[in-house]
């Protein structure tokens, strides 16, 4: 079995796993996906909302509509990876908001009077220099964007490899070769031909030759 025919039996041998594609088979699927709940006993905290994270699964699930388990695994891969990208953007206020509330003594005495600004770039300072967290939640969250971006690039691609397999370019036949016309063999142009008995050809031979360019001396007898 060729690659091209081994990688078709696994996409059909999938979309009998996952169901039809029809949109009740769609939804009923997407019900299952959540009903089984492993993604998110993995993914949510005790502190975050179960509700919201399957609201975004379910988005997700309805707008690319996964065809078998391999595109539902790519799915979740960037649920996971959306969901954990939040809580770092929250984490990363809140992160803020707590070191200006642990400043506010000392900002009250270093400063008259300070605006917001100064207070949030106080802060930042502080955890980027002192406490190297704000580091740590920025490699976090390119690492969660990165993981992202490289499971909907493999969806993308792996669609668009089945979308190739299933309408193959046609080739010619050996059958349609045989049947098309030959092409039309260009003949060699013949030159003129003088035939050497002619008088055309004799009057020719005369007027080029030595003894017809020059004229006869005169006899002295």
């Amino acid at each position: 079995m060729s690659s091209r025919q081994a990688r078709k039996q696994a996409r059909q041998n999938g979309a009998k796993a996952a169901g039809t594609k029809s949109p009740a088979g769609i939804q009923q699927s997407s019900k299952n996906a959540i009903k089984h709940g492993l993604t998110s006993n993995m993914i949510v905290l005790t502190n975050e909302s179960q509700a919201k994270f399957d609201e975004l699964h379910q988005t997700y699930i309805e707008t690319f509509q996964p065809a078998n388990g391999v595109e539902m695994d790519l799915i979740d891969q960037m649920v996971a990876s959306q969901w954990r990208l939040r809580r770092i953007w929250i984490m990363q206020t809140a992160a803020l908001d707590l070191k200006m509330d642990q400043q506010e003594t000392e900002i009250t005495k270093q400063f008259n009077r300070i605006d917001q600004a100064t207070r949030v770039t106080v802060a930042f300072n502080a955890l980027a220099n002192d406490e190297k967290s704000l580091d740590l939640l920025l490699r976090y969250e390119t690492t969660y964007t990165r993981l992202y971006q490289r499971a909907m690039n493999t969806l993308i691609r792996l669609r668009r490899d089945n979308q190739t397999d299933e309408n193959p370019p046609e080739s010619i036949t050996s059958e349609e070769l045989r049947n098309d016309p030959p092409s039309p063999v260009a003949e060699p142009v013949s030159s003129p031909e003088t035939a050497s008995d002619s008088p055309e050809f004799t009057e020719a031979i005369t007027q080029l030759s030595p003894d017809a360019r020059e004229p006869q001396p005169k006899s002295t007898e």
